[in-house]
């Protein structure tokens, strides 16, 4: 049976057994919208319906509504209007253009001049980026709002309706914007870019897209003239390319006289942008290959990318059916390779779990292996090809593909248990992704039942089909390398010797047992109950308590029916990376190392699986006082992975290997460190007294110690019950959420003497440090950092205030550096309070610009800052501030994981967890006169500033 094997033999009753999503809205004979439904002709031919309650309608003219209105939590509206403009669209003398018409969005339209649209969303506490922003994409360009379910929605759509066709284009804002682009261009030049741009330009060979970057060529965006961006703008941006997408808590009706008030005038234009935007032609090779090597990159690794241009898009049954295939296949195909690369045949290996979707009819999977010390890409790339080959002519056995199918159907069983616990802005994303790409609008529970049917058709045929699928793919191969003498040079003509040699050897069947199912015992051991020592009603819907058990350990419960996310969990301790010398290299390494090295009777590859089928997360952290572990799952695997965590912190395990690896791979990088790391390091090394003590160096990484003094740095870190604070937080009741974690946090046994507290090394601002400059950069562009440090009390009213002075600096700097000066891409001014364990103050201000402008840019920037601490901030600043900060907490409350780190920074202290309870009344206690003494404390000293310039033509520097 072949790959493509239609799926029509299933009955749709029984495929799918769900009504067909219609519009639940009663539409007047006179009303401007048709709804857009899936037909039951649609169904028989293919298409799949949609999700529970996701409603689509078209206006007369064209534009496309698509409502998904959600009995949630979380009291928010998520708006995107997506345009299918991007810079696809362009020409070439264009190019560029379609992002330069997103910013001028920003820049004023015909009923809002200048800035003052975006400037209306700040006055309520709306801000630009977190929630007014947009994005220009090749095929798309999308305009973003998050707004309070409070909020005028009227005036949400009022802004959308002046984007899609009342841009104003005003010759001098015009202008001014063009040196901003320029510098969100030079912003992104480093390493990362460079090497991303050269494994771009392979991914979408055969395409347009290989040289339509969305930032487009600097000599279009700076020589352009205005009329050239208008006349894109109104080619393109009309309503039949237009789709307005609403997810969250509204009135499906009322939205939609909204949407007909706003749009109905809109005119339909004859330009009509093609669904299948990014076709792509199969190259002449029939293998590409690309080598990439740079000076400031410490990776190296070869990437194998299988495309497929699809015969039909992923939202019908056919694409639906060879997708799952395609899953399928690559889940056998990753635990083999995992089986391979433990038996050490490779250093790493990724796989996918699903294909990307380059383009509605273009698909691509990546398989990024690592080589061994010493291993060459060719014989590296023979091995995986080797793998892919053997599943392509034999096939999976019977028990493997069993496995899979058992292992996806849990998955996908709870991914629909837990759909309500999805925030709005996961839902509008990918309802986005859906719409740009022709995937289904399915919900999980969809997926979940369409694919328990496909499972009852595949047979190892099929996974043996998919495999050969793979290999008659398009084959684009990619190397990337540092660039030095030790590394050996990679040919193309050797990559593709090697593909060719794997290709031509009969295949043996998979030397290796298959893997035998990874389980925890999940029986709640018996523990003596502790009562709770504190409970405190946060809302109406939410409450803390506290629990400290007969072995010492703190437990912090926060329910909360209404929070999105999985249930979080979090384990914190005293101590971080100050409690021993050469902390900031020996505490992570021994954190992260028993993970690597097995808990108990769990090996490495154990966890990963398990981590994989029970959706769990468990993961270290150190920071420079505090240490412990974060962690996820969703509620029904909440025992799981306390039974995890309970192994990690009893039965964690050190080895040699994993330490001898770890090792290796950060030394080898500081042989290729980009500048702009060495930058940050260097400020924290002269910008703090002590900061040596806590740079990272070859030297404390050699000095770390074996695996054994790792194991017992560990025991004292993680292995004291006494001195472990353990929050958990979910959406689930109180009960549950302590009944899936207590029991194994209370039978927590003692392995070490933990560390009471942190270690005070003397780390502090150096209050007398000068600036300095470092030429160091190979890119064209200046780093700025410009510090400014106080001696300063800690309370909560002050670090209320600072966060108050951000928000204003922050608004000020914009609008100077970016909107005056047209200098800067984004300027970002952190304020930081210290409390422990000295209390300073530090405010870090960052911006990157051309270098010539550097010296100006420098001075207008403390000039800013220099008002603020001699006149303070205005009242109205003051107000508009406090809004912002008000919401943007609103938002983050909404989620399990706010709630389980905000608790652990309590440490369990009751006090600490009263005025977190308490903070949103700490906040509304603040005054303007407060802010503003506060301010000139902080920002009256001289800044110190630092600068990392481009080195001098041809020196490199180490």
């Amino acid at each position: 049976m072949s790959l493509r094997r239609r799926v029509s033999l299933l009955s749709l009753s029984v495929l799918f057994a769900m009504a067909l999503s219609a519009p639940s809205v009663g539409l007047s004979h006179s009303s401007p919208f048709t709804p857009v439904t899936v037909t039951e002709a649609a169904l028989s031919a293919g298409a799949l319906p949609w999700g529970a309650g996701i409603h689509a309608y078209r206006l007369d003219n064209g534009l496309t509504v698509v409502l998904f209105p959600r009995d949630h939590g979380e009291k928010s509206v998520e708006m995107r209007l997506i345009v299918r403009a991007g810079s696809l669209q362009e020409t070439e003398n264009e190019r560029g253009l379609a992002h330069f018409v997103e910013h001028m969005a920003f820049n004023g339209t015909t009923n809002f001049p200048d800035q003052t649209l975006f400037k209306s969303f700040e006055a309520h506490g709306i801000s630009l980026g977190a929630d007014v922003n947009a994005i220009t994409s090749l095929g798309n360009t999308t305009y973003k709002l998050t707004v309070p379910a409070t909020a005028d929605l009227d005036h949400a759509l009022r802004a959308f309706r002046e984007w899609a066709g009342n841009l104003s284009f005003k010759p001098e804002h015009f202008e001014r914007e063009r040196e901003v682009i320029v510098e969100e261009w030079r912003l992104r030049q480093s390493v990362g870019t460079r090497l991303n741009n050269a494994l771009q330009t392979l991914r979408y060979e055969g395409s347009a897209s290989a040289t339509r970057d969305p930032i487009g060529l600097i000599d279009v965006v700076r020589g352009a003239p205005v009329k050239r961006a208008a006349d894109f703008y109104h080619r393109w941006y009309q309503p039949q390319n237009m789709t307005l997408l609403v997810v969250g808590a509204f009135d499906e009706e009322a939205m939609l006289a909204r949407v007909a008030n706003q749009f109905s005038d809109l005119k339909a234009g004859a330009n009509l942008t093609p669904w299948d935007w990014g076709s792509m032609t199969r190259p002449v090779e029939p293998l590409s290959v690309a080598t990439v090597r740079d000076k400031e990159n410490s990776d190296r690794f070869l990437q194998v990318l299988f495309q497929h241009v699809l015969t039909e898009p992923l939202n019908t049954q056919n694409g639906q059916w060879r997708d799952v295939l395609e899953q399928l296949t690559l889940s056998i195909l990753k635990d083999r390779l995992t089986r391979v690369k433990d038996a050490q045949e490779m250093a790493s290996v990724q796989v996918q779990d699903a294909s990307s979707s380059l383009a509605p009819l273009v698909t691509q999977v990546a398989i990024t292996v690592r080589p061994k010390t010493g291993q060459t890409h060719e014989a590296t790339l023979g091995i995986l090809v080797r793998e892919v080959n053997r599943l392509a002519q034999l096939g999976p056995t019977p028990e493997e593909l069993q496995r899979v199918l058992r292992e996806r159907e849990a998955k996908l069983r709870v991914q629909a248990q837990n759909a309500a616990r999805t925030s709005n802005a996961q839902w509008t994303n990918r309802l986005e992704n859906a719409l740009n790409h022709q995937m289904p609008l399915m919900d999980k529970a969809q997926e979940y039942h369409m694919n328990r049917e496909f499972a009852k058709a595949v047979t190892p045929a099929h996974i043996q089909a998919a495999a050969q699928a793979l290999l008659d793919s398009q084959i684009k191969i990619a190397t990337v390398d540092p660039d030095g003498p030790t590394i050996p040079n990679v040919t193309k003509t050797g990559l593709r010797a090697a593909w060719n040699k794997a290709l031509e050897e009969k295949a043996t069947p998979f030397p290796f047992k298959p893997l035998p199912p990874v389980t925890l015992n999940t029986e709640a051991p018996a523990f003596k109950k502790a009562t709770a020592t504190m409970h405190f009603t946060v809302t109406p819907t939410a409450s803390t308590t506290r629990y400290v058990f007969e072995n010492g350990a703190t437990l912090l419960v926060h329910s909360d029916k209404t929070l999105a996310g999985p249930v979080t969990l979090t384990v914190r301790a005293k101590g971080g990376t100050s409690v021993v010398d050469d902390g900031v290299t020996v505490v992570p390494t021994a954190l992260s190392l028993p993970m690597k090295c097995g808990l108990g009777g769990l090996a490495y590859a154990d966890i990963v699986r398990l981590a994989k089928t029970e959706h769990l997360r468990l993961v270290s952290f150190a920071e420079s006082l505090h240490h412990g572990l974060r962690g996820e799952a969703p509620v029904q695997n909440l025992a799981t992975l306390s039974s995890l965590l309970k192994a990690r912190l009893t039965n964690a395990q050190t080895c040699d290997d994993a330490l001898s690896e770890g090792r290796t791979k950060a030394l080898a990088a500081f042989d290729y460190v980009p500048a702009e790391r060495r930058f940050m390091e260097a400020i924290l090394i002269d910008g703090f007294n002590h900061g040596d003590k806590v740079a990272v160096t070859p030297a404390r990484i050699r000095a770390g110690g074996n695996s054994s003094q790792m194991g017992a740095l560990e025991a004292k870190l993680l292995g004291d019950p006494r001195q472990l604070v353990v929050t958990v937080s979910g959406a689930a009741p109180a009960q549950t959420l302590f009944d899936r974690t207590a029991p194994w946090v209370a039978t927590l046994t003692q392995r070490g003497e933990g560390f009471t507290s942190w270690r005070d090394i003397g780390l502090e601002p150096n209050f007398s440090a000068k600036d300095k400059t470092y030429a160091w950069s190979s890119n064209p562009k200046t780093m700025v950092q410009i510090q400014y440090r106080a001696q300063s009390p800690y309370s909560e009213e002050a670090k209320r205030s600072a966060e108050v002075l951000g928000q204003v600096a922050n608004l000020r700097l914009r609008e100077r550096l970016r909107t005056k000066a047209s200098g800067v891409y984004v300027v970002q001014m952190n304020p930081l309070l210290v409390r422990d364990p000295k209390p300073y103050f530090l405010g870090r201000l960052n911006f990157t610009c051309a270098p010539e402008r550097a010296k100006d840019l420098t001075a207008a920037a403390k000039a800013v800052m220099a008002d603020l601490s001699q006149t303070g901030i205005t009242q109205a600043e003051f107000e508009e501030a406090l809004k912002t900060i008000v919401h943007d907490t609103t938002q983050a409350q909404a989620q399990t994981q706010y709630w389980s780190e905000a608790l652990a920074s309590t440490m369990g202290d009751p006090k600490a967890i009263e005025t977190l309870a308490k903070e949103g009344a700490t906040l509304q206690a603040l005054t303007l006169e407060t802010v503003n003494r506060w301010a000139k404390t902080w920002l009256s000293s001289t800044p110190v500033t630092y600068q990392l310039v481009p080195r001098p033509e041809g020196k490199v520097t180490k």
